[in-house]
């Protein structure tokens, strides 16, 4: 298992902060209800890979797919601190 800092601030419907591995902007970030997307784009010398976030927000867990990178889409959960 891996872990991974995700950091997120609200405003409104849409979503900003970063993610680790750079630090990394997220980019295109909406909420709506408990449902959340964001991009990320990360740089790999010269090549951009740009990765889609998707999910859902549910008592202090974020459950995500990320698709973009490596083949199939996988799961993903970050836990609030």
């Amino acid at each position: 298992m891996q872990t991974q800092t995700l950091t997120l601030k609200v405003s409104g419907d849409t979503l900003m902060g970063s993610i680790q591995g750079g630090p990394v902007e997220i980019t295109n970030g909406t909420i709506d209800g408990d449902q959340v997307s964001f991009t990320v784009v990360r740089e790999f010398g010269e090549n951009k890979v740009t990765q889609a976030f998707k999910g859902t927000l549910s008592e202090g867990e974020l459950k995500l797919t990320v698709s973009g990178r490596r083949g199939e889409p996988r799961d993903v959960t970050y836990k609030k601190e």
